[in-house]
């Protein structure tokens, strides 16, 4: 069980920690970020939560 959960945690921890990343340094840098660099990372964040929850679904049955 305890497995299970690791598997589901790690890539959303993953995704978590960038969309953070990508909003505090958006936020942080002086010249404005061009919107192609944080929406990237947003979608690879995303991404990355999507495989965590089809993980954790994967591991439930």
């Amino acid at each position: 069980m305890l497995n299970k959960i690791k598997i589901a945690i790690i890539p959303t921890l993953m995704a978590a920690l960038m969309i953070g990343w990508e909003l505090t340094a958006s936020a942080t840098y002086n010249p404005p970020v061009s919107v192609s660099e944080p929406t990237m990372n947003f979608l690879i964040g995303g991404a990355l939560m999507y495989l965590g929850y089809v993980a954790f679904r994967r591991n439930q049955k």
